[in-house]
């Protein structure tokens, strides 16, 4: 079975990181449902540089989806 990626808007709202949080906004692929995902994989990168901005995985809280 092939897992598609979500759809993400081209562009979002400008955010503000104070209280640590950040919500980025997304639906899933018509060709996919939540019953096919067991995990995410998230990445954070600088636009410029290309680097990965989180420090570890325990950055990322799990939601259910």
């Amino acid at each position: 079975m092939a897992l598609y990626p979500p759809v993400v808007a081209s562009s979002m709202p400008a955010f503000d990181i104070k209280d640590g949080q950040v919500r980025v906004y997304f639906t899933l692929s018509t060709y996919n449902s939540s019953s096919n995902i067991a995990a995410a994989h998230v990445s954070v990168r600088r636009q410029s540089s290309n680097v990965n901005v989180l420090n570890t995985t325990s950055e990322i809280m799990q939601k259910t989806i």
